[in-house]
């Protein structure tokens, strides 16, 4: 594996897994965590690269999690919902994009039954309101305009019944609270009506009306979001009332983000800016450990992703390296749930996580500006290279094989054979075989 990247400075690393005794331990350099036990990673192989064409404006796919359908940004201010097995395009909808990272795994557009799709829509006062579609592209619902949506912030309930979402709080003289939608009663509802809205330096100056961030428990009873009063609260729907998780005193709610729930529903993870920082805690409360990423990420990671049924935790970090306006590579941290550290390294762009999110694929490029397609299991972190290329701009090879850019973006289809490699305009349907289940 390379290890471009590799002198960055020191991480701290605290964990106190289930109140064990405190554990430190430097940052492992790319290459450097030991690996053990049996691993299917190196069976697995290309066997067919395909390039399919589409639309140099399409961008950050989502699949429904039934694999038929692929929702893509298309710039500007829409969202193409296309097939899934020829991305050809069904139907187009309205979408304000304003905030939304490309690299959050927890993002979905579609819901977990497949069958709906959410779009935004901005009215001639630039107000926002959410519609909800089927795969059909006909509109169920829409929720009256509210100021801004945070298009980050929009989480399905895992039965698919309600979708969540906050209203921006970077916008100025709004009231950002967490909205609730009923699927079937086409009915919203705020979760947290605080009154008079406040502009942005009046919540910067202390606790104020400022609720955001929503996550829905695994079983859908029970929704996350951080609060203006200095907590993280647990809103659960079968009593209607929420109860504080866990206080955070000492650090300003706009500096808590990407509350992530275990997919046990048993801890919570999130990134604590003040403090450069990720914390979990138990399902009442209790703090189990934190991980110190260090002051060079002002920014925190842009995503926090649960890997193989809870046990590992990916870190994923934009980095700036030719200026502080665009990020031109990745730089990831690999954390065991219970223990802290595993492994760093850098890679180009996106990273794809499989579906049962056990593997991860990337792109790595060397100091000989060599690009490699790379596939990590998780669970030991074997990897192995299944291709390389000069980078260049990405045109497709006579022979038909990957191309690579300093940019190559790697994303898991639902299909757990199947990657979708992105490099400069052209995309490449990456067919693997020896994947295990």
């Amino acid at each position: 594996m390379s290890t471009q990247g590799a002198t960055r400075p020191l991480v701290r690393i605290k964990f106190r897994p289930l109140q064990a005794t405190l554990a430190y331990v430097g940052l492992c350099l790319a290459g450097c965590a030991s690996f053990s036990g049996d691993s299917v990673v190196g069976e697995i192989n290309i066997t067919a690269v395909e390039r399919v064409e589409m639309d140099e404006n399409l961008g950050c796919p989502e699949w429904s999690p039934d694999g038929r359908h692929c929702a893509f940004t298309n710039y500007p201010g829409k969202l193409s919902c296309c097939s899934a097995r020829d991305f050809r395009k069904r139907f187009d909808i309205p979408y304000e994009s304003r905030t939304v990272g490309v690299d959050d795994h927890s993002l979905n557009q579609w819901a977990p039954n497949g069958k709906y799709v959410y779009g935004i829509e901005s009215n001639e006062k630039e107000e926002m309101a959410l519609a909800v579609y089927d795969t059909s592209g006909r509109k169920l619902l829409q929720t009256p305009y509210v100021q801004s949506i945070d298009s980050s912030s929009v989480r399905w309930s895992p039965d698919s019944t309600k979708i969540a979402f906050n209203e921006d709080y970077s916008r100025w003289f709004h009231k950002p609270d967490v909205w609730v939608v009923d699927i079937g009663t086409k009915q919203a509802r705020n979760l947290t009506p605080d009154g008079l809205g406040k502009d942005f330096d009046f919540i910067v100056a202390g606790p104020e009306p400022c609720d955001f961030g929503p996550e829905w428990s695994p079983d859908g009873k029970e929704l996350l979001y951080v609060s203006g009063k200095k907590a993280i609260m647990k809103f659960s729907f079968e009593r209607n009332q929420p109860t504080q998780l866990v206080s955070i005193e000492d650090t300003h709610p706009l500096l808590i983000n990407k509350l992530r729930w275990s997919p046990s529903g048993d801890r919570v993870i999130f990134d604590d800016m003040k403090y450069n920082k990720v914390c979990i805690v138990g399902a009442k409360g209790e703090r189990l450990g934190e991980c110190c990423y260090g002051e060079e990420q002002p920014n925190g990671p842009c995503d926090i992703v649960w890997l193989d049924g809870g046990r590992f935790i990916l870190l994923d970090f934009d980095l700036y390296e030719r200026g502080p306006t665009y990020p031109t590579s990745k730089w990831l941290m690999l954390l065991r749930s219970d223990a802290g550290h595993v492994m760093s390294w850098q890679t180009t762009a996106e990273v794809g996580v499989s579906p049962k999110r056990r593997y991860l694929a990337y792109v790595q490029k060397d100091e000989n500006d060599v690009c490699s397609l790379h596939v990590m299991d998780v669970q030991n972190q074997k990897t192995k290279k299944l291709a390389e290329g000069k980078a260049g701009y990405g045109e497709p090879m006579a022979d038909n094989t990957l191309s690579f850019t300093e940019r190559s973006r790697v994303y898991w289809t639902p299909e757990r054979n199947t990657l979708l490699v992105r490099s400069g305009f052209y995309w490449y349907r990456t067919i693997l075989v020896g994947v295990a289940e």
